[in-house]
């Protein structure tokens, strides 16, 4: 090979190893596409109207009614599912001995009453004859006092009398209230000791609803407002009158406690106690709840703090804020946001602060 070719070859070399380099360099990077994003503006005001309070109804009088004494129970008189009026006989424990033991009492009654008439008739004559100075002073002494002890058995006797009289009216189970018995739990022949559940009556007709009143709602309830209600199975309405507002608010929910009564429902729509309901939460007339609210989902949050994204000239702005429950799916926000702000319709997206975005209508 000749020198001049050899030396041609060494000259080029480098610049094709040059232009293999530049071949095989990586491309120049990508600009990363917008992150598609749903977003919504907080709400300046929020009807009450529309809110929701889930709760359940429960009757103003539930009773379980037990034997007041023991024996042997001889008579049942109800069942389960039966509606008995106040004073209704229910069930009858054996009141042989109870009988006996009255008699006893009426007879040892009657003696104590014998024994006083004979004392205050002996205290009358010795007065008369001490005051003529017939028998001396300490006859009269012993004649008061024998109708003292007299008096004092009377009075023993009638206790006792009355006693007797209160264990034999025991024996007989009755209704305190009108209402139903929903349950039943001894049959007749079983022995019952003081105490023992028997029945269980529950008042059908008085009945109230309790719910859950979030903290930034109940002030707007009016004490004594009817609010409408909706049974959760059959979605049949009832109406109920606010009775009770809570006085404290509990700290782990920021909800206070509401009763209502249930009013008389027109057609006698069966409200049950332990049913599920719906109790729209009403303001008071012309009211609105102010604030900026936003959907719970908004918000990324545990317990009242919690953050944002906020859509900032097509950024991603991550701000912490403070807000209060208002319904399972609203929430009012105390402070972090601003009204005309936009905000990232969905928390739980993974953005990071600065990332592009694209708002999808």
């Amino acid at each position: 090979m000749k020198p001049q070719y050899i030396r041609f070859l060494l000259a080029i070399l480098p610049l094709g190893m040059a232009g293999c380099s530049k071949s095989s360099a990586a491309p120049a990077a990508v600009a990363q596409a917008p992150t598609g994003v749903r977003a919504v503006v907080p709400q300046p005001k929020l009807d009450a109207e529309i809110m929701l309070a889930t709760g359940t109804v429960y009757s103003q009088k539930e009773a379980t009614l037990s034997a007041q004494t023991g024996g042997v129970l001889t008579h049942m008189a109800v069942n389960v599912g039966e509606r008995v009026k106040k004073g209704q006989l229910l069930a009858q424990i054996d009141l042989k001995n109870a009988t006996i033991a009255l008699a006893q009492a009426n007879a040892a009654k009657e003696a104590a009453d014998a024994a006083f008439d004979g004392a205050q008739m002996d205290a009358e004559r010795t007065r008369k004859l001490a005051s003529t100075g017939s028998v001396p002073n300490a006859t009269l002494e012993k004649a008061e006092i024998g109708l003292r002890q007299a008096a004092a058995q009377v009075g023993q006797a009638a206790a006792a009398l009355q006693n007797a009289q209160k264990v034999r009216s025991d024996t007989a189970i009755k209704a305190p209230f009108d209402g139903v018995i929903i349950s039943r739990s001894k049959n007749v022949g079983d022995f019952i000791s003081s105490g023992t559940a028997v029945f269980t009556l529950v008042d059908t007709e008085a009945l109230e609803v309790r719910v859950q009143v979030p903290e930034a709602v109940v002030d707007s309830i009016p004490m004594g407002g009817v609010l409408r209600g909706t049974l959760s199975a059959s979605g049949g309405a009832f109406e109920a009158k606010v009775s009770s507002i809570g006085a404290t608010v509990d700290m782990a929910s920021r909800t206070v406690s509401l009763i209502a009564d249930v009013l008389p429902t027109p057609g006698g729509l069966p409200v049950r106690p332990g049913a599920l309901i719906q109790l729209e939460l009403n303001a008071k007339e012309g009211a609105k709840l102010a604030g900026l609210f936003l959907p719970a989902q908004a918000v990324n949050a545990e317990g009242q703090e919690g953050f944002v994204w906020v859509v900032q000239e097509g950024k991603a702005a991550r701000r912490q804020v403070a807000i209060r429950k208002v319904t399972p799916g609203i929430v009012r926000v105390e402070s972090g946001i601003e009204p005309e702000m936009l905000i990232v319709a969905d928390a739980s997206l993974r953005l990071k602060d600065g990332e592009l975005l694209h708002v999808i209508q």
